[in-house]
């Protein structure tokens, strides 16, 4: 299946003079740089964009955190079920 995909003359030029550079026919160019664009947009799935708003509020709390405590979660967890059923 092909697709069509209208480019200016100006643009479609230069495209043609970097897919040569490349060693690539224009052509193959779009479909390396789609797929190039589809992976990464893929891989940065659920992470924060740089236009996100939360972004600016990241790192404006400082909350002391003992080093090592992610190693160490089963330690401060265990029993947390437990202790639920507490009133």
């Amino acid at each position: 299946m092909s697709h069509l995909v209208p480019f200016p003359e100006d643009l479609y030029a230069r495209f043609a003079a970097v897919a040569a550079n490349r060693g690539q026919t224009p052509d193959e160019l779009i479909v390396t740089l789609a797929r190039e664009t589809i992976e990464q947009e893929e891989e940065e799935e659920g992470e924060l964009s740089p236009d996100d708003p939360f972004l600016k509020l990241a790192g404006i709390i400082d909350i002391p955190v003992e080093r090592g405590w992610a190693d160490r979660h089963d330690e401060y967890f265990a029993g947390a079920e437990d202790d639920s059923s507490k009133p």
